[in-house]
């Protein structure tokens, strides 16, 4: 007859340790082999969507068109950085590579300044949807603007899912 006080200690020691390293192993497997379920953003374009997932989306010809147009004429060069407008307000520079638009916005009130750059694109014929697919970026950099308010700013155009 099997008798637990007749196991020697060594016998038990061996069991336990398997028994570890297979739960170990099986939680290892189970964490390894565990596919990730696919989230789609709601309330997002089908081109904002790989926008968010950083997938290029390609231009039509008339948004090309225009955007040839806006970086043709730069006030000035600094390599491949285009400064295309430089107000008291804010500060838009085409980057060549990544092929981006950056807006600074300069002075308070922000919210108000932002509006006006998107404004300086959509009188250039861009619709307020284009500029998702564009790839212009807002960033912060009033006089006096707190760690917090920088963090907390949108730099997305109005409408489009945040970079």
């Amino acid at each position: 007859m099997f008798n637990l006080t007749t196991i020697n200690k060594k016998a038990v020691i061996i069991l336990s340790a398997i028994v570890v390293l297979l739960v170990i192993a099986t939680a290892l497997v189970m964490l390894f082999t565990k596919k990730s379920p696919k989230v789609t953003p709601k309330g997002f374009t089908p081109e904002q969507i790989k926008i968010i997932q950083g997938k290029t989306v390609p231009l039509d010809q008339n948004i090309k068109k225009i955007k040839e147009q806006i970086i043709a004429s730069p006030i000035r060069q600094n390599g491949g950085d285009k400064y295309l407008v430089q107000t008291r307000e804010f500060t838009i520079v085409y980057v060549t590579t990544p092929d981006q638009f950056y807006v600074q916005i300069n002075n308070e009130p922000a919210q108000e300044n932002k509006k006006l750059a998107e404004k300086w694109f959509i009188d250039k014929g861009l619709t307020q949807k284009e500029l998702c697919g564009l790839g212009v970026h807002f960033q912060l950099a009033t006089p006096g603007a707190t760690k917090e308010q920088i963090a907390n700013f949108n730099t997305a155009a109005e409408g489009c899912p945040t970079l």
